[in-house]
Order: C-alpha cells, then sequence, then structure tokens
C-alpha cells in the first residue's frame, strides 16, 4: 500500500511536468533539467534509506523519495514566475543583457 507521503511524492511529481508545458522554451528547458535532478534525488534517498537502515524501509522509505522530490521546489516556482531569469540560472538560455548607455 502506498502512504499519504508517497502519495504527495507522486502527485508533485505529476505536477512538475504540468508547469512545464506553460513554460517559454528557455524555461522549459531548465524546467526539465530541475525535474531529472530532482527525480534522482528521490530514487537515490530513497536507496539511501532502504540502504542504511531496512528495517525502517517502510516507514522511511517515502518520506525521503518525498523529501528528495520536493527538495528543489523553490527552483520551479521560480521558473513558473520569472522564466527567463530563472532559466538563466538554471540551465537555461540566458537572458539578452541590456545594452549600456554611454
Amino acid at each position: 500500500l502506498l502512504g499519504p507521503v508517497t502519495v504527495v511524492g507522486l502527485i508533485a511529481g505529476m505536477s512538475m511536468t504540468r508547469l512545464r508545458e506553460a513554460a517559454t522554451p528557455a524555461a522549459a528547458a531548465a524546467s526539465d533539467l530541475v525535474v531529472r535532478h530532482s527525480l534522482a534525488s528521490a530514487y537515490l534517498a530513497q536507496r539511501l534509506v532502504e540502504t542504511i537502515d531496512p528495517a525502517r524501509r517502510p516507514a522511511q522509505s517515502g518520506e525521503a523519495y518525498t523529501a528528495g522530490l520536493l527538495h528543489d521546489l523553490g527552483k520551479l516556482v521560480l521558473l513558473h514566475n520569472f522564466p527567463d531569469e530563472a532559466a538563466a540560472l538554471y540551465g537555461g538560455t540566458a537572458p539578452e543583457a541590456p545594452e549600456s548607455e554611454e
């Protein structure tokens, strides 16, 4: 059975992919990188808990997965609200610099 923490993690993961659909191309590329990183972190956090203490596997493996998945949630919020600026920070295309007046 899936616990509530695992269900929250799965729902959050699915929601991350929906944010990408409304993004600019640069923000979508950066969003892909952030989501892939979050999924990898979630998987590794879950495996770490299972490896270190198998007795805690049922109780904490879902929590570890969710923590790994959500640890960069703020980056996705920034990508949604400030797509070009955040894309420049997180691996998308950098916005054009304003021309200086001399």
